[in-house]
């Protein structure tokens, strides 16, 4: 005679999730993950066979085919949360850090401006400029680019 836990049923597995309905897409093109996230709420994670992976490397390779060994993937639209492997181009870790350097203090200054002047949206900047709205909140808050004020711009 087999015992079960009281509530469980060997019968009653839910269905997975298709992985396709961890993302949501958005106007510019990304897959933006609504799963679960890492600690800091940067990149999405994905749980499969026991394993927590991150979920653009998973979808990435879904798609695309394995990631060369040595590679990270960097996201060309600049959002971490972006699973769309079309905005996933595998570089070595200097290429990545290179890549996200480019912004300037002029361009944080003009994020800053509109921000608090009600020009802009936090949704239209990051779209604007491809960052995610980690980057955009830092720079408005003064947490990141906080010299980007009109005497340092000059």
């Amino acid at each position: 005679m087999k015992k079960y836990v009281r509530g469980h049923n060997r019968n009653n597995h839910k269905p997975a999730k298709s992985i396709e309905s961890f993302w949501d897409v958005q106007e510019n093109g990304c897959w933006l993950w609504s799963g679960g996230t890492d600690r800091d709420n940067k990149y999405g994670l994905y749980h499969i066979a026991h394993k927590t992976i991150l979920a653009h490397r998973y979808v990435y390779e879904k798609f695309k085919g394995i990631i060369p060994t040595g590679l990270r993937l960097h996201h060309t639209c600049r959002m971490t949360r972006c699973v769309n492997p079309d905005h996933l181009v595998p570089v070595t870790q200097a290429e990545n850090m290179q890549a996200e350097t480019t912004l300037t203090l002029a361009k944080a200054l003009d994020i800053k401006t509109r921000y608090w002047s009600k020009l802009a949206t936090v949704a239209e900047l990051m779209a604007e400029y491809g960052l995610a709205s980690q980057t955009i909140y830092g720079i408005t808050s003064g947490a990141r680019w906080a010299n980007a004020t009109k005497q340092n711009n000059v």
